[in-house]
């Protein structure tokens, strides 16, 4: 199996954080609100792992945002996951509390599916921009399902080797809001990915 050694996870570390930084302050540019970041968590895993590596309960309603991302150094696929109760509070938060019952589904599922299109492409292109490399995506999808059933939605497209995910959980102080970014690293690609951080970045 692929192990990072300390350098590696270093620079990995240290480029998720800008990565990810740049994303919350293009989200804190619309919603105007304080939000507070994670060190970024690396885990060699499973996609069907990381429910329980989240610490999600299989009965909570989960929903998500996915898009793919490839470059010649960087293929990887991004999520912005919250649960329901939360992707609601920061819908209103990001559209207001006006928002009719009837119109919630439909307006909220654009709206998370927007704040993940800004989020997930502002940390990728941070990521692009790091490792000088064009990096080209998909429309972001959006998903609502209970813990349990997290990834099943895209059954076939379940990776059934082991993979390298980082999770990074961020809060919106104000709203007690919560979400995970999940960036899915596959292994065969990581080598170079992580030859052209450490030589981008030193």
């Amino acid at each position: 199996m692929f192990k990072i050694n300390e350098i590696q996870e270093d620079a990995l570390k240290e480029a998720i954080n800008i990565s990810i930084g740049q994303a919350a302050a293009s989200l804190n540019k619309m919603i105007k609100e304080e939000i507070s970041l994670s060190v970024p968590s690396l885990k060699f895993t499973n996609e069907k792992e990381a429910l329980s590596i989240l610490k999600l309960e299989p009965e909570k309603e989960l929903a998500y945002v996915s898009q793919k991302f490839i470059g010649k150094y960087l293929q990887t696929e991004a999520m912005l996951l919250f649960t329901e109760k939360d992707s609601l509070e920061l819908v209103k938060l990001f559209i207001g509390d006006h928002i009719k019952v009837e119109e919630m589904s439909s307006l909220g599922q654009e709206a998370i599916s927007e704040i993940g299109n800004i989020i997930l492409n502002a940390c990728i292109a941070s990521l692009a921009n790091i490792l000088k490399d064009e990096i080209s995506g998909t429309i972001p999808e959006f998903y609502s399902c209970k813990g349990e059933n997290l990834f099943k939605a895209k059954e076939k497209e379940i990776i059934k080797q082991k993979i390298l995910i980082i999770f990074i959980d961020f809060k919106i102080e104000i709203k007690k809001i919560q979400g995970y970014v999940i960036l899915v690293l596959d292994l065969d690609s990581l080598g170079s990915f992580l030859d052209r951080l450490i030589k981008n970045l030193t």
